[in-house]
Protein backbone atom coordinates (compact mmCIF):
# COMPACT_ATOMS: atom_id res chain seq x y z
CA UNK A 1 0.00 0.00 0.00
CA UNK A 2 0.75 3.93 0.47
CA UNK A 3 3.25 4.93 2.99
CA UNK A 4 5.45 7.34 4.13
CA UNK A 5 7.92 5.26 5.64
CA UNK A 6 7.44 6.21 9.40
CA UNK A 7 10.32 4.65 11.15
CA UNK A 8 9.95 3.40 14.81
CA UNK A 9 9.69 6.31 16.71
CA UNK A 10 9.75 9.08 14.52
CA UNK A 11 7.83 12.40 15.74
CA UNK A 12 5.94 14.07 13.04
CA UNK A 13 3.22 16.68 13.65
CA UNK A 14 -0.58 15.32 13.52
CA UNK A 15 -1.36 18.14 10.81
CA UNK A 16 1.96 16.42 8.75
CA UNK A 17 0.52 12.42 9.49
CA UNK A 18 -3.42 13.66 8.33
CA UNK A 19 -2.42 15.55 5.48
CA UNK A 20 -0.29 11.94 4.43
CA UNK A 21 -3.66 10.11 5.17
CA UNK A 22 -5.83 11.89 3.19
CA UNK A 23 -3.41 13.11 0.24
CA UNK A 24 -1.38 10.13 -0.40
CA UNK A 25 -3.19 7.67 1.54
CA UNK A 26 -0.35 7.00 3.95
CA UNK A 27 -1.63 3.68 5.64
CA UNK A 28 1.96 3.83 8.29
CA UNK A 29 0.56 7.33 9.23
CA UNK A 30 -3.16 6.26 9.28
CA UNK A 31 -2.36 2.97 11.64
CA UNK A 32 0.02 5.23 13.95
CA UNK A 33 -2.58 7.92 14.06
CA UNK A 34 -5.02 5.42 14.95
CA UNK A 35 -2.86 4.03 17.88
CA UNK A 36 -2.44 7.73 18.96
CA UNK A 37 -5.73 8.15 19.06
CA UNK A 38 -7.36 5.00 20.34
CA UNK A 39 -4.57 3.16 21.52
CA UNK A 40 -4.57 0.23 18.94
CA UNK A 41 -5.99 0.07 15.26
CA UNK A 42 -8.43 -2.38 16.45
CA UNK A 43 -10.13 0.00 19.72
CA UNK A 44 -9.74 3.10 16.47
CA UNK A 45 -11.76 0.63 14.16
CA UNK A 46 -14.45 -0.09 16.99
CA UNK A 47 -14.41 3.74 16.78
CA UNK A 48 -15.01 4.11 13.13
CA UNK A 49 -17.74 1.39 12.91
CA UNK A 50 -19.74 3.29 15.61
CA UNK A 51 -19.28 6.41 13.97
CA UNK A 52 -20.89 4.91 11.09
CA UNK A 53 -23.86 3.87 12.38
CA UNK A 54 -24.07 7.40 13.91
CA UNK A 55 -24.23 8.63 10.55
CA UNK A 56 -26.31 6.32 9.62
CA UNK A 57 -24.56 4.68 7.37
CA UNK A 58 -26.18 1.00 7.61
CA UNK A 59 -24.30 -0.57 4.67
CA UNK A 60 -20.97 -0.10 6.26
CA UNK A 61 -18.87 -2.50 8.44
CA UNK A 62 -14.71 -1.57 8.71
CA UNK A 63 -12.21 -4.64 9.93
CA UNK A 64 -8.98 -2.01 9.52
CA UNK A 65 -8.63 1.55 9.19
CA UNK A 66 -6.90 1.36 6.20
CA UNK A 67 -9.42 -0.17 4.05
CA UNK A 68 -7.59 -3.52 3.01
CA UNK A 69 -9.49 -5.89 1.78
CA UNK A 70 -11.23 -9.05 4.22
CA UNK A 71 -14.33 -11.04 4.02
CA UNK A 72 -16.24 -8.65 6.35
CA UNK A 73 -14.80 -5.02 5.65
CA UNK A 74 -17.50 -3.54 3.03
CA UNK A 75 -19.04 -0.16 2.53
CA UNK A 76 -21.56 0.85 -0.49
CA UNK A 77 -21.30 4.04 -2.58
CA UNK A 78 -24.46 5.50 -0.68
CA UNK A 79 -22.18 5.34 2.25
CA UNK A 80 -19.29 6.71 0.98
CA UNK A 81 -21.22 9.50 0.07
CA UNK A 82 -22.89 10.51 3.60
CA UNK A 83 -19.35 10.03 4.80
CA UNK A 84 -17.82 11.82 2.33
CA UNK A 85 -20.18 14.82 3.27
CA UNK A 86 -19.70 14.44 7.15
CA UNK A 87 -15.76 14.67 6.46
CA UNK A 88 -16.27 17.84 4.50
CA UNK A 89 -17.89 20.17 7.09
CA UNK A 90 -14.09 19.99 8.39
CA UNK A 91 -12.46 22.67 6.47
CA UNK A 92 -8.46 21.25 7.17
CA UNK A 93 -10.07 17.86 5.53
CA UNK A 94 -11.33 20.21 2.47
CA UNK A 95 -7.55 21.87 2.53
CA UNK A 96 -6.12 18.13 2.47
CA UNK A 97 -8.38 16.69 -0.18
CA UNK A 98 -8.32 19.27 -2.39
CA UNK A 99 -4.67 19.52 -2.29
CA UNK A 100 -2.95 18.03 -5.52
CA UNK A 101 0.91 18.13 -4.40
CA UNK A 102 2.81 18.72 -1.28
CA UNK A 103 5.94 17.74 0.93
CA UNK A 104 6.74 16.01 4.07
CA UNK A 105 9.67 16.25 6.04
CA UNK A 106 12.41 18.26 4.64
CA UNK A 107 16.15 17.32 3.24
CA UNK A 108 17.02 13.47 2.40
CA UNK A 109 14.04 12.29 3.90
CA UNK A 110 11.49 14.45 2.53
CA UNK A 111 8.55 12.43 1.33
CA UNK A 112 6.19 13.39 -1.60
CA UNK A 113 2.59 13.76 -0.74
CA UNK A 114 0.47 13.14 -4.43
CA UNK A 115 -3.09 13.12 -4.88
CA UNK A 116 -3.58 10.89 -7.45
CA UNK A 117 -7.54 12.20 -8.66
CA UNK A 118 -6.87 12.71 -12.13
CA UNK A 119 -9.92 15.30 -12.46
CA UNK A 120 -8.23 18.20 -9.61
CA UNK A 121 -7.44 20.05 -12.23
CA UNK A 122 -9.23 18.66 -15.07
CA UNK A 123 -12.90 19.41 -13.90
CA UNK A 124 -14.64 23.48 -12.72
CA UNK A 125 -15.63 23.33 -9.29
CA UNK A 126 -13.88 20.48 -8.14
CA UNK A 127 -13.24 21.03 -4.06
CA UNK A 128 -12.09 17.21 -3.43
CA UNK A 129 -11.59 13.64 -3.65
CA UNK A 130 -10.07 10.48 -2.88
CA UNK A 131 -8.77 7.53 -4.77
CA UNK A 132 -8.51 4.09 -3.75
CA UNK A 133 -7.57 0.41 -5.12
CA UNK A 134 -7.57 -2.67 -3.66
CA UNK A 135 -8.21 -6.08 -5.55
CA UNK A 136 -11.38 -6.58 -4.70
CA UNK A 137 -13.13 -2.85 -4.67
CA UNK A 138 -11.31 -2.55 -7.74
CA UNK A 139 -10.51 1.28 -8.79
CA UNK A 140 -12.92 3.79 -6.32
CA UNK A 141 -12.83 7.68 -6.77
CA UNK A 142 -14.64 9.84 -4.87
CA UNK A 143 -15.07 13.28 -5.80
CA UNK A 144 -16.73 16.31 -4.65
CA UNK A 145 -17.74 19.40 -7.04
CA UNK A 146 -19.11 22.31 -6.12
CA UNK A 147 -20.57 24.98 -8.68
CA UNK A 148 -23.17 28.20 -8.02
CA UNK A 149 -23.58 27.07 -4.43
CA UNK A 150 -24.78 23.04 -5.38
CA UNK A 151 -22.25 20.39 -4.47
CA UNK A 152 -22.61 16.80 -5.71
CA UNK A 153 -20.80 13.88 -4.73
CA UNK A 154 -20.15 11.04 -7.18
CA UNK A 155 -18.86 7.86 -5.50
CA UNK A 156 -17.60 4.88 -7.87
CA UNK A 157 -16.11 1.80 -7.08
CA UNK A 158 -15.52 -1.33 -8.22
CA UNK A 159 -14.17 0.15 -11.59
CA UNK A 160 -11.79 -1.71 -14.00
CA UNK A 161 -10.50 1.52 -15.41
CA UNK A 162 -13.05 3.94 -16.08
CA UNK A 163 -13.58 5.74 -12.49
CA UNK A 164 -12.69 8.99 -13.86
CA UNK A 165 -15.06 9.05 -16.92
CA UNK A 166 -17.88 7.53 -14.82
CA UNK A 167 -17.21 10.13 -12.26
CA UNK A 168 -17.26 13.20 -14.79
CA UNK A 169 -20.72 11.67 -16.37
CA UNK A 170 -22.34 11.08 -13.23
CA UNK A 171 -21.21 14.66 -12.25
CA UNK A 172 -22.36 16.29 -15.50
CA UNK A 173 -25.37 14.13 -15.93
CA UNK A 174 -26.29 16.01 -12.03
CA UNK A 175 -25.41 19.39 -13.16
CA UNK A 176 -27.65 18.76 -16.27
CA UNK A 177 -30.41 17.81 -13.86
CA UNK A 178 -30.12 20.52 -11.96
CA UNK A 179 -29.71 23.39 -14.37
CA UNK A 180 -32.73 21.97 -15.87
CA UNK A 181 -34.52 22.15 -12.49
CA UNK A 182 -35.53 18.60 -11.75
CA UNK A 183 -33.52 18.39 -8.33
Amino acid sequence: GSVIWLNVGEEMSAYDMIRSVVIASANDACVAVCEYIAGTEEMFVERMNKRAQELGMSDTHYDNCVGFDSDTHYTSAYDTAILSAAVSEYDCYNEFFATRLDYVREGERQTQLLNTNKLMQRYDGIIGGKTGYTSKAGNTLVTAVERDGVRLIAVVMKAKGTHYTDTRAMLDYGFALHDAGKI
